[in-house]
């Protein structure tokens, strides 16, 4: 028996349990399903939230979930770091402001009229009813009016699921009348 235990007796042995409990605590709370406590606190604050999304938080990963009628643009979440930073890109929130507005295309084959292409239909298999096509020319288009000016993010095109020669390398995509190319188009 030490010093201590033998001038304080039981006190002593109750101290010492009291510390390996804390100690026992503190490194129970530095791990957390393997990760560092630093990941699992506060150290981040409130991360920040995109326009139109909701925050879905769990330890150190804020994955955001779009309001209904919004698409979500980006990786869906941001994780907190150890040093108190969240890192990755925030991502947005858009809406499909090109829905049901007037459109118009270079020619039009097999029923694939260009107001298909935008009538909140998303399927991929055309029937004629469904999809926007024209006919095998040299520079074929489709434009649509968006009515007034709208700040674009993001340019989204869902192709045909039977038609899998279709290259987006050869699709320029333009604004105005300036024809402007929209730069990072995604492959």
């Amino acid at each position: 028996m030490s010093e201590l235990g033998r001038r304080h007796g039981r006190r002593a042995t109750t101290v010492a349990a009291v510390l390996a409990a804390v100690v026992w605590s503190l490194a129970a709370a530095m791990s957390v399903n393997g990760q560092d406590a630093a990941a699992t606190d506060d150290t981040c604050g409130h991360p920040p939230v995109p326009v139109n999304a909701k925050l879905v938080r769990q330890g150190a990963k804020a994955t955001f979930v779009c309001d209904e009628g919004y698409r979500l643009f980006g990786t869906e979440s941001i994780t907190c770091s150890p040093n108190g930073a969240w890192t990755g890109d925030l991502p947005f929130c858009g809406t499909n402001v090109a829905v049901h507005k007037p459109t118009n295309q270079s020619t039009t084959a097999r029923g694939g009229n260009s107001g298909n292409a935008n009538d909140g239909d998303s399927t991929t298999v055309h029937d004629g009813r469904r999809c926007t096509e024209t006919l095998k020319e040299p520079s074929p288009w489709w434009s649509v009016d968006l009515l007034q000016p709208y700040p674009v993010r993001a340019v989204s095109i869902t192709t045909r699921g039977c038609c899998v020669n279709w290259s987006k390398h050869s699709t320029d995509f333009r604004q105005d009348l300036n024809e402007i190319l929209i730069p990072n188009l995604e492959k």
